[in-house]
């Protein structure tokens, strides 16, 4: 069902699919996340963004298919995973505005910073990781990927330990 009021502030586009086409787009204003797709008959679909996801302008997909947003007015970055239709963020430092959005190859997320009032302007990255044994080491740098390294061995001391802290995870 159409949101109350219909559109209101649509903003960026990304094509996800070409046949048939699949467009996703925001409305930073009504709080929306819309994709579209172009079937017989056409459909479109409604993602409510609030509360944490208000005012995104723009929008980009990463290599697993997740939509990433930047929410201006909020401070927040987030991401809509469209297998659960569920949204995360997490806030930035107060006043940087994120206001575009990339992926880079490699999955690291970029985004521009407007800045408000002295905070100044720039860019930010997120780097997201894979963990599949969830261990809390990136895939790319654990030596066994698919089994937990909790349990590891000090050359260097010649003892056995735990590792107690893994991290933050993605």
């Amino acid at each position: 069902m159409p949101p109350r009021g219909g559109l209101r502030s649509p903003w960026g586009v990304i094509v996800t699919n070409h046949d048939p086409a699949r467009v996703w787009f925001v409305d930073k204003t009504a709080a929306l996340l819309v994709r579209f797709d172009e079937g017989d008959p056409p459909a479109v679909t409604w993602y409510d963004l609030m509360p944490d996801l208000l005012d995104s302008h723009f929008i980009a997909r990463d290599p697993d298919g997740k939509i990433w947003l930047a929410a201006m007015g909020l401070n927040h970055i987030g991401v809509f995973n469209p297998t659960t239709e569920s949204n995360t963020s997490f806030d930035l430092r107060s006043g940087m505005h994120p206001m575009g959005i990339a992926i880079s190859p490699l999955g690291e997320v970029w985004w521009s910073e407007a800045g408000s009032y002295g905070t100044g302007t720039g860019a930010g990255r997120f780097i997201p990781f894979k963990d599949a044994d969830h261990d809390g080491i990136d895939d790319r740098i654990d030596k066994s990927p698919h089994r937990s390294s909790k349990d590891f061995f000090d050359k260097q001391t010649k003892t056995d330990g735990t590792i107690t802290d893994r991290a933050a995870r993605a």
